[in-house]
């Protein structure tokens, strides 16, 4: 759109007329859907999925807070490497950790082909 052209929005609830004005530069525009809209809170370790605020969401459309992070984060942490996890003389791991940490050991199978869950201590 070439600087100057005249440009209009859709009267909000309330409102008389639309909104006009004129591009002050180019602009491009382009087509596009919102897909997903997330809000992360660092400080407090929430993210929320706001799915529900989008007008074909299938979900129970419930009013929000947009900045604020409603689900506690999940962390991960893989780790991997053939050679040494395979090794036979390499019997156990230690990993060192603060404060409340729930693990999850899964190991491959080679046999089965299956990931097998094992016991974690600690």
């Amino acid at each position: 759109m070439p600087a100057g052209t005249g440009v209009a929005a859709v009267a909000a609830e309330g409102e008389k007329e639309p909104a006009v004005f004129e591009t002050e530069s180019h602009l491009v525009v382009s087509a596009t859907r919102l897909i997903a809209a997330f809000t992360r809170d660092p400080a407090n370790d929430l993210y929320t999925n706001h799915i529900k605020m989008f007008p074909n969401s299938t979900e129970d459309r419930t009013p929000e807070a947009v900045f604020q992070g409603i689900t506690k984060i999940e962390h991960f942490l893989y780790i991997a490497h053939d050679d040494i996890f395979n090794h036979p003389e390499i019997t156990s791991l230690t990993l060192s950790r603060q404060g409340n940490l729930n693990v999850a050991l899964e190991s491959w199978d080679e046999k089965t082909g299956k990931w097998v869950n094992e016991r974690a201590e600690g």
